[in-house]
């Protein structure tokens, strides 16, 4: 992780979508991994520089999102406080270990 272990985790992850993933994807997974970016990672780990990232952040940050990472986009429904689904999780690991990858590769 010499040249990518500068960055924060919220750079790496804007950059590595850009540069590895957004070419491949097709337009659903597209919006799927900016919502998982922009509503998710980055506001809870974006600001950890990547040379400081543990795994135990990464366990509690899946825990938190299946105990409470549903986001409250509408007035009528009330969502805060609800967690997110396995599968929606497992989508936000995928993402996410594949961008660490990419930046221990770098």
């Amino acid at each position: 992780m010499s040249r990518a272990k500068s960055y924060t985790l919220g750079a790496w992850i804007k950059l590595w979508y850009e540069v590895y993933a957004e070419p491949r994807l097709r337009e659903k997974t597209k919006h799927y991994y900016l919502n998982y970016i922009d509503n998710h990672i980055i506001p809870e780990l974006g600001n950890t520089p990547l040379e400081k990232l543990t795994t135990i952040q990464i366990q509690k940050f899946y825990n938190d999102l299946q105990k409470s990472g549903r986001i409250q986009r509408y007035t009528h429904i009330k969502l805060k406080d609800k967690g997110l689904s396995t599968r929606v999780v497992r989508g936000i690991h995928t993402l996410l270990n594949n961008c660490l990858e990419q930046a221990v590769a770098e």
